[in-house]
């Protein structure tokens, strides 16, 4: 993947800031270890980059980009990821709670820059019901009984991509009236948490 491209890639979501490209980045790859087309950063953003640690090697512009639909979706991560404000708000608890659960990654979170994002892809997103429901009212977020022990034995070498990518997909063994579900929607429905801790355990064996 080229910096070219990844600009591209992530410039809908208004993900411009070097800050918020190296989240990317850094989800996707999980390590600080990408090459990119160096021409087109300034000498400024090309210092940024190497003392980050970046591979700046060029590569030529005709090669296929892989990452490119995963780097899209991460970078919708992250531009609808929650404030630790909101996160505490939401959740109902106090803002250092929110950030001791994302320094454990008892809940999952990346930093941009100096502020975290709290990933909502963990969450039960009620907001189809209550916009059927009550046009007006707001939607509800709610955390799965559980995910703090889920997470808690989830590898802690894999990049947040790969468990965000995975909390985010309907399971194959992880069924509920013979239809596969994610992970927090199976705690939610069946409170099952053993279950879904030995597969996290092992994610990247079946990721």
């Amino acid at each position: 993947m080229t910096l070219a491209s990844l600009e591209e890639a992530v410039r809908p979501f208004g993900l411009s800031a070097e800050a918020l490209i190296n989240a990317v980045l850094d989800g996707v790859v999980g390590q600080r270890s990408i090459s990119v087309t160096s021409q087109t950063l300034t000498e400024g953003a090309l210092a940024a980059y190497r003392r980050a640690g970046w591979d700046l090697r060029a590569l030529s512009d005709d090669e296929p980009d892989p990452l490119i639909d995963t780097t899209r979706w991460w970078a919708h991560q992250l531009t609808t990821g929650w404030s630790v404000a909101e996160a505490a708000q939401r959740l109902h608890v106090d803002p250092s709670r929110i950030r001791q659960r994302l320094v454990d990654r008892t809940l999952l979170g990346v930093k941009v820059g100096r502020e975290w994002r709290v990933l909502t892809v963990q969450f039960l997103d009620g907001a189809t019901k209550a916009r059927s429901d009550s046009p007006g009212m707001a939607p509800t977020w709610t955390e799965p009984p559980g995910l703090s022990e889920v997470l808690r034995v989830v590898p802690a070498h894999l990049p947040i991509l790969t468990i965000a990518s995975w909390l985010a997909t309907p399971q194959p063994d992880l069924e509920v009236d013979g239809h596969p579900v994610s992970p927090p929607e199976w705690l939610a429905l069946t409170l099952d948490t053993d279950r879904v801790k030995q597969i996290a355990s092992s994610i990247d064996l079946v990721a």
